[in-house]
């Protein structure tokens, strides 16, 4: 704890806390950052903490005091799904399960495969989102590889997700020439969470005979090979 607080400073005072382990855990947030972590402050703490004219306390009771989750794999449904959900619902439901960052998948309508349509999410999500978000921008069959250099390049994203199996609109990418391009690969290396499930893989997995550890293993190793591959370029 400082020994000096600046004047005014905003503080919230999390006190009577519990820890994933069950042991006692108390902590001081100033201006919106942890300042201090302890298992309990000491009475000149206490004091110092209670002379701030801008200081709320918060009686945890017992309560789990945790991190905050980090989801990087949602679907809000939005735009173009929204019945089945959307940012404010699922942003709400992300709060109440201690999930305070969230990432959207960009399978939505239309997909997240432009900068135009990326930067129509985030306005969307920024009106509607109470927790914090990010968004993997998406591949195409279309080879929007000039989308995703753009997209990178402002930092408009960090991830990009290529479906190699069943999804929505264009984003199913089976031509092996975009996969195996060179700029693709270059980027798949830094930024990619692929989906790489082909449907030879999942046949295999649902197979009885064939979802043996052996037959697992045999496509596990099919995956890895096509990484190397990719390393190669």
């Amino acid at each position: 704890l400082r020994k000096r607080l600046t004047k005014g400073e905003r503080m919230l005072y999390l006190k009577d806390g519990k820890d994933v382990h069950g042991n006692k855990i108390e902590l001081l947030i100033l201006d919106d950052k942890i300042d201090k972590i302890s298992e309990g402050f000491s009475e000149e703490e206490i004091k110092n903490i209670d002379e701030n004219e801008k200081l709320e306390i918060i009686d945890l009771k017992g309560k789990t005091v945790m991190p905050g989750v980090i989801d990087v794999h949602t679907h809000m449904r939005e735009p173009g799904i929204t019945a089945k959900e959307d940012f404010a619902t699922g942003s709400r439901a992300c709060a109440k399960a201690g999930v305070t960052t969230f990432y959207d998948m960009p399978n939505t309508i239309p997909t997240t495969t432009t900068l135009e349509a990326l930067k129509d999410k985030k306005k969307l999500a920024s009106e509607k989102s109470i927790v914090n978000y990010g968004f993997h921008f998406g591949g195409s069959r279309n080879n929007n590889i000039d989308e995703i250099k753009k997209v990178l390049e402002a930092k408009e994203a960090n991830t990009v997700k290529i479906f190699m199996n069943v999804t929505t609109g264009e984003m199913l990418i089976e031509d092996e020439d975009i996969l195996k391009n060179k700029s693709n690969a270059r980027i798949a290396n830094n930024y990619v969470v692929g989906e790489v499930m082909a449907d030879d893989f999942i046949n295999k997995l649902n197979d009885p005979i064939t979802s043996s550890r052996q037959g697992l293993d045999d496509s596990i190793a099919e995956v890895d090979e096509f990484i190397k591959e990719l390393d190669k370029v």
